[in-house]
């Protein structure tokens, strides 16, 4: 099946109908920039080897570094970093809470450990030196 040049995908007329276009940069990516066949492959790879042997070579805490865009056009409109945190926090209690959830053993227990993780966290940003 042939594919669109770039070129050719830049004169299309805009969609009627929004869809992700993932799929599409992707693929363009894979024609046009070296090494990235290479790169995607290797990633892949990995998160094979990672699902099937989850917890190979890990031990501790994993830290996740989260990054959270708020975009709004009023001060009304934005919303509090504690507004955030508590998201994250539901999120994550989700997990905890989840009995269907392989990786935790004894969910009463793994919420415990939940809120003091991010106890201690917060302890150690208000302690910490301001920019």
């Amino acid at each position: 099946m042939p594919t669109k040049s770039a070129k050719e995908e830049s004169q299309q007329p805009p969609p009627t109908v929004r869809k992700c276009g993932t799929m599409q940069v992707h693929e363009r990516l894979l024609r046009t920039v070296p090494g990235y066949r290479e790169a995607r492959d290797t990633s892949e790879n990995h998160a094979l080897r990672a699902a099937a042997l989850p917890f190979a070579g890990r031990t501790g805490c994993t830290k996740i570094p989260v990054v959270v865009h708020v975009v709004y056009k009023t001060a009304e409109q934005n919303i509090s970093d504690a507004q955030i945190k508590s998201q994250i926090c539901s999120v994550l209690a989700g997990y905890v809470w989840d009995l269907d959830n392989p990786y935790v053993k004894n969910h009463k227990t793994g919420l415990h450990r939940l809120a003091s993780m991010i106890s201690y966290r917060d302890s150690l940003l208000s302690n910490a030196p301001k920019p």
